[in-house]
C-alpha cells in the first residue's frame, strides 16, 4: 500500500500514455526518467499489474536490464515470460528472433525495460527491429536515470518523475512507520517534526522509507517525541540518495 502513496496522479498519467494512439507505429516508447530513489521501478510495477493496463495488452513482459544491455539476453528473458519455459543459452539470435515472431506477430503487447543504462544508439536499433513483430499499438516501457537514453530510444519529450511533495511525503512516513495503521490524533508538534523530517527526505520515497523503518510503531504504541526525535540524527546520511543519480 505505501508503493502508491502520493504516485497515484503519477500512475494514472503513465496509463494514460500507454493507452495513447500511435498510428502506422508498431511499437512506441514511454520513459520514466528521474534519480536514483524516486521509485521509478515502482512505478512502473503499479503500471503493469494495473487491471484496465492488462486488458489493452495481449502479452506483457518484464526484463531487468541494468547496465548490461545484451539483446540475446533480453530476447531470451522475454521468451521465457512468453512461453513459462526455459530458453536454450545456445540458441543463435536468428532462432530467438523467430522464436519472438511466432509469439508476438497480431499481438499488441507491453515491454517494461527497467534500470535502462545503454546509451547506443545502435544496440537500441537492433532490439527495436527485433520488436517490430508485435502489432500495432505495442508500448515499451522504460525506466532509466538518464535522459541521454530516453533521447537514444527516439523519446524526445521523456516523463519525469519528481519528488513527492511535502504533504504527500508525510503521508507516506507516518503510513509507513505505523506499518499502515492509520493515526487519529496526531498532534501539531508531532506534525511538524515529522513534516521537518519528511522534507530533509528531499520528496525521495526511498529515503523516506528508510527513516519510517526506524520509527515503525505497532498498533499499540502511539507516535511520540521519545521515538520521533533521536531518528533525526540519521537525517544527513539520508542525502546520499538525493545525489544518487
Amino acid at each position: 500500500q505505501s508503493d502508491i502513496i502520493g504516485r497515484e496522479d503519477n500512475k494514472n498519467e503513465i496509463i494514460s500514455l500507454l493507452r495513447q494512439s500511435h498510428e502506422n507505429q508498431h511499437i512506441s516508447v514511454v520513459a520514466i526518467v528521474g534519480i536514483g530513489g524516486l521509485g521509478k521501478t515502482a512505478l512502473a510495477q503499479l503500471v503493469y499489474n494495473d487491471g484496465e493496463v492488462t486488458k489493452v495488452f495481449d502479452k506483457s513482459m518484464w526484463v531487468c536490464v541494468s547496465d548490461n544491455f545484451d539483446v540475446n539476453i533480453i530476447i531470451r528473458k522475454m521468451l521465457e515470460l512468453l512461453t513459462n519455459s526455459k530458453i536454450d543459452d545456445k540458441l543463435s539470435l536468428e532462432s530467438l528472433q523467430n522464436m519472438l515472431r511466432v509469439n508476438l506477430t497480431n499481438k499488441r503487447y507491453l515491454l517494461v525495460l527497467d534500470d535502462l543504462w545503454n546509451e547506443s544508439f545502435e544496440k537500441w536499433t537492433q532490439l527495436r527491429t527485433y520488436l517490430m513483430c508485435g502489432a500495432e499499438g505495442s508500448k515499451v516501457v522504460v525506466t532509466t536515470r538518464s535522459k541521454v537514453v530516453a533521447q537514444t530510444m527516439g523519446v524526445s519529450v521523456p516523463y519525469t518523475l519528481n519528488g513527492l511533495t511535502l504533504e504527500k511525503s508525510w503521508s507516506l512516513l507516518k503510513n509507513v512507520i505505523t506499518c499502515g495503521d492509520e493515526i487519529k490524533e496526531v498532534n501539531q508538534t508531532l506534525e511538524s517534526i515529522g513534516k521537518k523530517i519528511s522534507k530533509k527526505c528531499g520528496g525521495v520515497p526511498l529515503a523516506i522509507r528508510t527513516l519510517g523503518g526506524l520509527l515503525q510503531v505497532t498498533k499499540t504504541c502511539r507516535l511520540n517525541r521519545d521515538n520521533v526525535l533521536p531518528t533525526a540524527r540519521y537525517i544527513p546520511r539520508i542525502g546520499k540518495y538525493r545525489r544518487t543519480s
